[in-house]
């Protein structure tokens, strides 16, 4: 226990703490509690609500994958940067990686005959989340947990006017492009500010080691995050529309609980990427002791949370989402848990065995998926996804070596 007793635990580090957990929690709670219930009542239809559920799916996905793992990179480097004397390189990899989204979603959404408009605005948004992940990750860096905290604020004020512009003129995206346009203008505000400003555009003789390092934990987050979310992308061709809402409305909170998730082991990184490899062994063992009862709690939890949270946000579903909340529950405890363990496994032990771990964890999950839906619908699916978060936490696990192996 001697390892909380230094300065980031002080009274500083569980301030610093409590203000990256409020700031993201403020957050989820005004896109999952507010925006999506409301939009669900407003939509009009099951269809129209799932295709809001896929756009925000897609959202998140682009937004971890590419923003928050490219500042989970940089993180992860600090110290060699900093032992080198080198800074650079990231925001030259941000910009490339914001072209080509944005290239790859205008592509893609030609192709699926989506209107242009709506193509520029999923655009416009999603750079725009991409890059405040991304900046999230240096006011990480620097202690500036209060700032993060300002910029959740600012998003939740300013997707105010979008609901107001989606209940007059059923304009849906709106409180996601008025919500991040607020909190961009935070960042730019904050960041401005400072001697450096914002944008470093030099390139070092690193770049490439990060770029292969970040493509390393980008591919493992993309499956990973593809997993977490390509339920609700699976279920509407495997089974409809209105599975998809019943689904989405038992989810919706354990999927809150995990991303809530996000700020705490983005913490524990930040703190962890300060420490030297031999400092592994320690952290390990700590989270061994601590993992089980963790797991157990986070269940219990779920399950009260979840069953509350349809019955007061989706009562039109909660007939029919009552029965996924056991699976959907112990999904989420798995999930919250292997997200921790994750953390110290990307900055301590092989990021190789780690991508190949989620090819098993990706296999187990479409091939459950197929089967126990085949079977038993919408009740199956959630079990299968239960099964493929069992098989990931045992992986994860097991990759946890008493040794350094990075």
């Amino acid at each position: 226990m001697n390892l909380f007793r230094n300065k980031y635990t002080g009274g500083s580090g569980v301030k610093d703490g409590l203000y990256n957990i409020l700031a993201f929690g403020i957050y989820i709670g005004m896109t999952q509690i507010v925006i999506m219930p409301l939009l669900a009542r407003i939509s009009g239809s099951d269809e129209k609500f799932s295709s809001i559920i896929i756009f925000i799916t897609v959202f998140n996905m682009l937004c971890i994958a590419v923003g928050d793992e490219l500042g989970n990179t940089r993180m992860v480097l600090y110290t060699r940067y900093k032992e080198k004397g080198l800074t650079g390189d990231f925001h030259p990899a941000l910009a490339l990686l914001l072209i080509s989204c944005a290239v790859l979603l205008i592509i893609t959404g030609l192709t699926a005959g989506i209107a242009p408009a709506d193509i520029i605005t999923f655009c416009f948004i999603g750079s725009l989340g991409i890059t405040r992940y991304f900046a999230m990750s240096s006011f990480r860096l620097e202690k500036r947990f209060f700032q993060i905290f300002m910029v959740s604020l600012a998003y939740c004020i300013g997707s105010l006017p979008g609901i107001w512009a989606a209940i007059s003129y059923g304009y849906f995206l709106a409180p996601f492009a008025a919500g991040e346009t607020a909190a961009m203008l935070a960042v730019l505000f904050f960041r401005l500010r400072d001697e450096d400003r914002l944008i470093n555009m030099t390139f070092t003789d690193e770049f490439g080691q990060s770029v292969k390092k970040y493509g390393q934990l980008g591919a493992v987050s993309l499956m990973t995050n593809l997993i977490i979310y390509l339920d609700r992308l699976i279920i509407y061709p495997l089974l409809g529309a209105a599975p998809m809402a019943v689904y989405y409305s038992a989810s919706a909170m354990s999927k809150i609980l995990g991303m809530i998730n996000n700020p705490v082991a983005s913490y524990a990184l930040s703190v962890i990427s300060k420490k030297d490899d031999s400092s592994g062994p320690r952290i390990t063992g700590m989270l061994f002791r601590l993992i089980f009862p963790l797991l157990a709690a986070a269940a219990v939890f779920s399950a009260v949370l979840t069953y509350a949270a349809v019955l007061l946000l989706y009562p039109q579903y909660f007939d029919n989402a009552v029965i996924l909340i056991i699976p959907v529950s112990l999904a989420s405890s798995l999930s919250i848990v292997s997200y921790l363990v994750r953390t110290v496994i990307i900055r301590f032990y092989s990021i190789k065995k780690f991508l190949y771990a989620n090819v098993v964890y990706v296999a187990v999950f479409l091939v459950s998926i197929l089967i126990f839906s085949y079977y038993w619908g919408i009740t199956g699916f959630a079990w299968a996804v239960c099964l493929s978060r069992a098989v990931q936490f045992g992986v994860y696990l097991r990759l946890m070596k008493p040794v350094t192996t990075k």
